[in-house]
């Protein structure tokens, strides 16, 4: 069975693409912030899906994850790098820690998840990364989202 990785995976996008690779036939591990809504996914799922509840946030979650690769899957054929964290509002409002925030989660976790599974995974594993539509719109209250993602 092909493993996937999502992060992100307790909504939106994500959500829906684990939904679609366990279609597909993979086993897929979700990465999120939202116990409530991987459980849903866990309940739906099965034994096809599992999760680590991390926030991107902390350097500590890359280790978290990369334990559960080693531990459980071993091997990684598909990771989607689809988490993301915006704050809707003008550039001159955002303190450093909005801006540091969002670049740790949309940009740097992103890099050091790659970085760490990178030995999980072969030739012809695939990475995906997943950006926004945000960086081609003129947008005064989404500048910092648009810029890390």
């Amino acid at each position: 069975m092909k493993t996937a990785i999502i992060t992100g995976a307790s909504s939106g996008i994500g959500y829906e693409l684990t939904k679609i690779l366990y279609t597909k036939g993979y086993r897929v591990l979700g990465i999120g912030r939202n116990a409530e809504a991987l459980e849903s996914l866990k309940a739906d799922l099965r034994d096809s899906f599992d999760y680590v509840i991390v926030d991107l946030i902390k350097k500590e979650s890359i280790d978290k994850v990369t334990n559960y690769v080693n531990k459980y899957l071993g091997r990684i054929d598909v990771f989607i790098n689809n988490a993301g964290y915006g704050i809707c509002k003008e550039l001159i409002k955002h303190d450093l820690d909005d801006v540091e925030y969002i670049f740790l989660v949309n940009t740097i976790r992103p890099l050091q998840l790659v970085d760490a599974l990178l030995k999980y995974m072969d030739r012809g594993s695939i990475i995906v990364n997943v950006i926004t539509l945000a960086i081609y719109t003129l947008s005064t209250s989404l500048p910092s989202y648009g810029a890390a993602k």
